[in-house]
């Protein structure tokens, strides 16, 4: 069946799906910010190891991005107006979540033993809480596969309003319930029972929103095989890259666990959790190139406008976020956990801040590449990440413990954001030495006197969340006026930048 082909995205859609996009983040990071202290206090720090433990198995295990394809397809049949094609589409991405997530429940359930006891050497006290919840664990990534797969309906049908929605609400109902089970004294087991019922329920409902916002959307057995050689052509690349990053991921827990301990574990991956969520906000933002880069694909040009000045504005962003955190880390982390917990854990902060920032600054090649249908380009570099990163990772451990597991990763996410290069080339012709040496001397300069006059406010004013705002505040608007002096932003940024505020 063929439509009347949708229009393609103005300025104005392309503003809105990005503050929808920025707001599948906001209101997660501040939920997780409230919930971690509370959870560390009320689970113990060894109990807390394990529970961040199992939710990496949940996020990563076998998450392997399958909705991406749909994605893709989506977007490309409704600018098209081959709408029957939608449903052979989504037939098939359901049918590899199913597959995925029902090998990955049994996998774990009959697993769940072996990777307590001899792989993670989980501490005997906490074998038996930690064992249950890893197959509880099972089950959420079994309902989490089909909720992206609604998700991923929404995201190439463009409609972000409505999957920040979604979004969003699954944080809330999720963190809420935990906290409060967390406070009235439940053990690790009820709050991943929580997980699983919680996103059920979003699940349920996300499907719903799904088949009511694009057309012909449903399941069909023979559509979905009929459309699995198009689906698997394009997922290869991304289930491929997306395992060895998950892999990466469990390793290095695991690899923490195992000889250092869980308490270690809670130390490294709060400190980890603020350069994630960096990473996080970047992808919030950039959830529109891809759809967008598929929609557009035909038009070099404007491919080329969207994708300078889409990495300007998060390089500038990402800049001042990882300065402001790297100044302040030891005041943010005692105000947050507590003057311990900041003394362990602000120099890993610091290397994870650096490292993720790195790793933002190539979200958007990222996206492009596969909204061209090019995701294989990804896998190799991942694959060189994956190599570099691991076997450095056992090296300097032996030097600097987790430390040297963070600096690890850090060489790695190096390696890299040099590849934004080699996206320039492939794609455009040439590197843009000239906008690269330009936007990177701005941000340097604004991040020295912004990072500075940062500093000196923390030192000048007793600690506590009211001062360290100010100061914030304060070095955020001498980092703007520094980015204005360099002319590191034209007036169609500005409109575009207060085009999102306003709204």
């Amino acid at each position: 069946m063929t439509a009347r082909p949708r229009a393609a995205q103005t300025s104005a859609n392309v503003v809105r799906n990005v503050l929808y996009g920025s707001l599948t983040w906001v209101l997660p990071v501040f939920l997780s910010l409230l919930a971690t202290p509370l959870l560390i206090e009320s689970l113990s720090i060894e109990t807390y190891g394990v529970y961040v433990l199992i939710l990496g198995l949940i996020s990563y295990s076998f998450s392997f991005g399958l909705g991406r394809a749909a994605v893709k397809y989506i977007a490309e049949y409704l600018i098209s107006g081959k709408t029957g094609e939608i449903r052979n589409i989504f037939s098939a991405t359901m049918i590899l979540s199913v597959a995925v997530g029902m090998i990955g429940l049994l996998l774990i359930f009959v697993l769940a033993n072996w990777l307590v006891k001899d792989l993670l050497r989980i501490e005997e006290s906490l074998q038996e809480s930690a064992t249950t919840g890893i197959r509880i664990a099972g089950a959420v990534i079994f309902i989490s596969g089909i909720a992206q797969a609604f998700w991923s309906v929404l995201q190439g049908a463009q409609r972000f309003d409505i999957y920040s929605k979604l979004f969003n609400a699954n944080s809330v109902l999720l963190l809420s319930g935990n906290l409060l089970l967390a406070y009235f004294g439940f053990g690790l087991a009820t709050l991943l029972w929580w997980n699983l019922a919680s996103l059920t329920l979003m699940t349920v409902i996300s499907g719903s929103a799904a088949m009511r916002t694009v057309p012909g959307i449903g399941f069909g057995l023979t559509d979905g095989v009929s459309a699995l050689p198009r689906i698997m052509g394009f997922t290869t690349g991304i289930v491929g890259y997306q395992l060895l990053g998950n892999a990466l991921l469990l390793i290095e827990r695991g690899w923490i666990t195992r000889t250092f301990g869980s308490s270690e574990l809670s130390y490294y991956v709060v400190a980890m959790s603020l350069g994630l969520y960096i990473l996080g906000f970047s992808n919030s933002l950039a959830l529109v190139i891809a759809p967008l880069t598929s929609e557009t694909q035909a038009d070099k040009e404007r491919l080329r406008s969207v994708y300078l000045r889409s990495t300007k504005f998060i390089v500038m962003i990402v800049g001042f976020l990882v300065m402001a955190l790297i100044t302040g880390r030891h005041v943010f982390l005692s105000l947050w956990i507590g003057p311990d917990f900041a003394d362990r854990a602000s120099d890993l902060m610091a290397v994870h801040l650096i490292s993720f920032g790195l790793f933002s600054i190539v979200v958007v090649s990222w996206q492009m590449r596969e909204g061209l249908g090019f995701p294989s380009h990804n896998l190799w570099i991942t694959a060189v990440y994956f190599a570099l990163t691991l076997g450095l990772m056992y090296l300097f451990t032996i030097y600097w413990e987790t430390l040297g597991v963070a600096m690890a990763r850090l060489v790695g996410c190096m390696f890299m954001a040099a590849f934004i290069f080699q996206f320039e080339r492939w794609l455009f012709g040439k590197v843009a030495i000239r906008y690269w040496a330009g936007l990177l001397l701005a941000v340097a300069g604004a991040t020295a006197a912004a990072g500075a006059a940062n500093i000196y406010l923390l030192s000048l004013f007793p600690r506590n969340w009211l001062t360290m705002l100010f100061a914030v505040a304060i070095s955020g608007g001498i980092y703007g006026t520094a980015l204005v002096l360099f002319r590191a932003i034209d007036d169609e940024e500005r409109r575009f930048a207060l085009a999102i505020f306003k709204r």
